[in-house]
């Protein structure tokens, strides 16, 4: 038996997992979990992340990570002294990455 993925829900439901991971996937946040995860040691500032993913809209990666975030995927961490600020996938995010890759 699958142990379920926790994060701020549990998923003991396989039906409803398997929804969130294919709505992850479908969305391509996999995307940016990958990227963070090849960079899991200081993570990615908003600069960082849209030359990672050649993305042509800060919108749409601001819509993304907020969505990773609410599910717990990833962490915003704040650097003092005027750096810039981090996302950094969580190890619920790690978990997850080979499922919906």
């Amino acid at each position: 038996m699958k142990k379920a993925v926790k994060g701020p829900w549990v998923w003991s439901d396989p039906t409803h997992r398997r929804t969130v991971l294919h709505s992850i996937k479908k969305s391509h946040l996999d995307q940016i979990l990958g990227a963070l995860a090849k960079n899991q040691g200081k993570g990615l500032s908003n600069a960082e992340l849209d030359s990672a993913l050649g993305a042509s809209s800060q919108w749409v990666i601001h819509w993304k990570l907020t969505e990773l975030l609410a599910l717990g995927l990833i962490e915003y961490t704040v650097e003092p002294f005027g750096e810039p600020g981090r996302y950094t996938i969580t190890p619920l995010g790690v978990t997850v990455l080979p499922e919906v890759s």
